[in-house]
C-alpha cells in the first residue's frame, strides 16, 4: 500500500490525515485492505511518517500482517515508491497486489476475484468501473513473463509491456476509481 506521496492537489495538510467519518483515510483505507487480503501487507511511507504511524496506533491498526517500509526521499517519485514496496514483499510471494492508500474502496469480493484470475494464469488484473481502471492492480511475479519487477525495475514499466490478453479485467464499483485527490473528493466519500 503506497501512502508516501505529498498531497499536493489535496492542500495545506496531508490528506491521508483527513477525517472520513470520524477516522483519518489512512486508517479507513488500511482497515479496508485488511479486511479485504489474506496476507502480508506492505505499507511504504516518507511524508509525515510518523504521523501516519500514530494515527494507525490510535486506530488499533498496527497488525501483525502490517510491515511498514520508511524510505525518505519516496515522495519525490512515484515509481521508487512502487518498487520499495515490491521489494519489500515476502521472497515466497507469487503476486503483488499495490494498493493506493488515497483509494480507500476495496473489498473483499474484488480481491478474491483479482487472485484467482491471477491463479488462472493470468499475468495481471486490476478492476475497472464505466470504462475506467480502478486500484488495486495485482501481478503475478514470474520470470517466464520478462522482467521480474525487482528494486531495479519499476512495476508500472513491467505492466505497461504486458500485452492487453495478459490483463484480467474484474469489474468493480465506483469505490475502485475513486481517488482522493482533492478535498471535494474527499466530502463526496463522505457523504456516499
Amino acid at each position: 500500500m503506497l501512502a508516501a506521496g505529498r498531497s499536493r492537489r489535496f492542500g495545506w495538510a496531508n490528506k491521508l490525515l483527513a477525517p472520513v467519518n470520524g477516522r483519518p483515510l489512512i486508517a479507513v483505507t488500511l482497515a479496508n485492505v485488511l479486511a479485504a487480503t489474506r496476507g502480508p501487507v506492505v505499507l511504504v511511507v516518507d511524508h509525515q511518517a510518523r504521523a501516519l504511524r500514530a494515527a494507525l496506533v490510535r486506530h488499533g491498526l498496527l497488525d501483525r500482517r502490517l510491515h511498514i517500509v520508511y524510505e525518505p526521499g519516496l515522495r519525490r517519485d512515484m515509481s521508487r515508491s512502487r518498487m520499495r514496496g515490491v521489494a519489500a514483499a515476502p521472497r515466497l510471494s507469487t503476486s503483488v497486489q499495490i494498493h493506493l492508500a488515497d483509494v480507500p474502496g476495496i473489498d473483499a469480493r474484488t480481491v478474491g476475484r483479482m487472485r484467482r484470475a491471477i491463479q488462472a494464469g493470468a499475468a495481471a488484473a486490476r478492476p475497472w468501473h464505466a470504462a475506467c481502471p480502478g486500484h488495486p492492480v495485482r501481478f503475478r511475479i514470474d520470470r517466464a513473463l520478462g522482467p521480474e519487477p525487482t528494486t531495479h525495475r519499476d512495476p508500472q514499466t513491467y505492466l505497461k509491456k504486458l500485452p492487453a490478453d495478459a490483463w484480467s479485467e474484474i469489474a468493480g464499483s465506483r469505490a475502485c476509481v475513486n481517488d482522493i485527490d482533492r478535498r471535494q473528493m474527499l466530502r463526496n466519500i463522505i457523504y456516499e
